[in-house]
């Protein structure tokens, strides 16, 4: 009796074996194709000897690891982006008086659509001690982007005159303290382009705390570098604009209250609530983030809390790093995405349309795929161009000791990148596994999406701590259609930044926020790249603008190309 059950089990793990083994050869017998690429890591020349530095090696403080900014601006007004990488310094620099790390500035090679070249604008920038992010906008309303660099200690607005860099020295902005990503917007609906300052931590350079000395130096029982936790946190910066390149401080003025201080790392300004004034909302590292909302009184109330948009779905604060926004569940309204640290999943905060927020990364599937992973810079965008918003996450460690934790994915990590399916009535993201991303790991920070060889799909960008960028280039134009969208108005916001464009179509309209400033210490393009292909049809579309105060305007456009929609040429709503 047992010899005949033996014999049995003996049969099945044989059949089963000869079943794997035809599996095996069907897979590869070549009558299946692997899928097509979608996001293909580009072999940029021109970087290859780039270091975006920024500390010591390896990491002493926390200072050492996050000091990298990146922003995409047209300066010579040709309708072709460059590139500023900005870099930081290390603590013996900072105490000796001396300069920071010296930026890069890059542009395209022409004829060449994944080449690069250093350009000397970056020369022309003054030096910072420590310079951390980057913010640009067209503040003069003069045609060209100025620039707003962060440090530690100091903030400076440099003025784009014919390419060369000014420094406004009575601009009336000035900052202590470690100052992180900053965007420009609209805050009080005068036309001109206001300002938020996100500041970190205060960080005492002669000093500073030691590998393991209290709770917070302490990771998987292991010392490593300290902070933020048990570090000073500092009160964000509001100044208000007085018209083109001057400025005033009004952080207390307009309800930006010193009780409210926080370890901010990212910034976005953008209307969610559908009124015509925007709201400011922050990524905190280590402690609740903040949602900043307008008030009857002309004062701003800090609602992150009760709008739920402050923790996640479970009710605990996390390691805010970088903001995307857009409409990701295509319901017509404006969501958010924050990056956490490792073990603290993506928060997909969907806008229910009431002044609240759900926390639905579990629902959606993006916690389980995120989780592991420690993310900076985020992008929103329609990457596979099938009407549809998708995400893309740059990732990398703070510490090197995450190298001997068997349940860490490592120092250095992989970027990732999930593509919006729907199922029934709901959106799921599905994250992509392609063999070129999976290969190429770094301590990975900034994220920019932008349209960079101008074919009609988004390319992705991203920066290494102490390392060279990354460009994916995106190959869905291939076989889809799309419109590059860009607006223009007269006065001191002369791109719209705070608008939202969208294509309306038998009642559902998908918005796509016109944004200088969100994901991490990164400043983009102010234009949208929209997919076509998902309305029926071969006439032309209805395109909708919603200006930032509120105005809107129906815009007939075709179904290809590079459109600028100036505004009162369109037809009111």
């Amino acid at each position: 009796m047992i010899q005949q059950q033996n014999l049995q089990i003996l049969s099945r793990v044989l059949l089963l074996s000869i079943l794997c083994l035809c599996s095996c050869i069907r897979h590869n017998s070549g009558t299946e194709t692997d899928p097509p690429v979608l996001l293909e890591p580009a072999d940029v020349a021109g970087f290859q000897s780039v270091v975006q530095r920024c500390g010591v090696i390896p990491p002493q403080g926390i200072v050492d690891v996050k000091s990298t900014g990146l922003a995409l601006l047209d300066i010579q007004t040709d309708g072709t982006p460059e590139i500023l990488l900005t870099a930081g310094s290390t603590t013996d620099r900072y105490l000796q008086q001396q300069t920071g790390f010296p930026p890069s500035w890059f542009r395209w090679v022409q004829g060449k659509q994944t080449d690069v070249e250093p350009i000397s604008q970056a020369q022309n920038l003054p030096p910072m001690k420590w310079n951390c992010g980057v913010a640009a906008a067209d503040l003069d309303g003069d045609g060209d982007d100025d620039l707003l660099l962060t440090g530690i200690g100091e903030i400076q607005l440099v003025e784009n005159i014919e390419g060369r860099w000014n420094p406004v020295v009575d601009s009336g902005l000035s900052a202590e303290g470690w100052c992180t990503s900053a965007a420009f917007g609209d805050l009080d609906l005068d036309g001109d382009l206001d300002l938020y300052v996100c500041r970190y931590l205060d960080y005492d350079f002669e000093s500073p705390p030691l590998h393991g000395d209290e709770w917070s130096c302490l990771w998987e029982n292991r010392p490593v570098l300290c902070g933020p936790r048990g570090l000073p946190a500092l009160t964000d910066l509001v100044f208000e604009n007085l018209g083109g390149l001057k400025f005033q401080d009004v952080t207390q003025q307009w309800g930006f209250t010193p009780d409210s201080a926080g370890y901010g790392l990212a910034v976005t300004i953008i209307d969610l609530y559908g009124d015509p004034h925007p709201e400011i909302f922050v990524a905190n590292d280590s402690c609740p983030n903040h949602l900043w909302s307008h008030s009857p009184t002309g004062r701003w109330s800090e609602v992150g809390l009760l709008s739920g948009i402050a923790v996640d779905e479970d009710g605990q604060e996390q390691a805010g790093m970088g903001i995307g926004v857009g409409d990701l569940d295509a319901d017509g309204k404006l969501d958010l995405v924050v990056t956490n640290f490792e073990r603290e999943s993506l928060n997909l905060y969907l806008n229910q349309g009431d002044g609240t927020f759900r926390d639905e990364a579990a629902m959606r599937g993006l916690a389980a795929s995120s989780r592991p992973m420690l993310s900076w810079g985020v992008g929103v965008a329609d990457l596979d161009l099938d009407g549809l918003v998708d995400l893309f996450v740059a990732n990398g460690h703070v510490y090197p000791e995450a190298d001997q934790v068997p349940s860490s994915v490592g120092y250095q990590q992989q970027d990732q990148y999930w593509l919006a399916r729907r199922s029934g009535d709901k959106i799921r993201f599905e994250e992509q596994f392609e063999k070129g991303l999976s290969q190429w790991k770094h301590l990975g920070r900034c994220a920019a999406l932008c349209d960079f060889d101008r074919d009609g799909d988004v390319d992705i960008l991203s920066t290494s701590l102490n390392g060279a960028p990354h460009l994916l280039i995106n190959h869905a134009s291939e076989t889809s259609s799309s419109i590059r969208v860009r607006l223009q108005q007269d006065g001191l916001n002369r791109q719209g930044i705070g608008a939202s464009v969208g294509l309306r179509h038998e009642g559902r309209w998908i918005p796509y926020p016109i944004l200088r400033q969100d994901s991490f210490q990164t400043s983009s393009e102010a234009e949208v790249i929209l997919a076509t292909d998902w309305i029926e049809g071969s006439g032309p579309l209805q395109l909708e603008v919603r200006w930032p105060d509120g105005e809107r305007e129906i815009f007939p456009v075709k179904r290809n190309g590079f459109f600028t929609l100036r505004r009162g040429e369109g037809v009111p709503i």
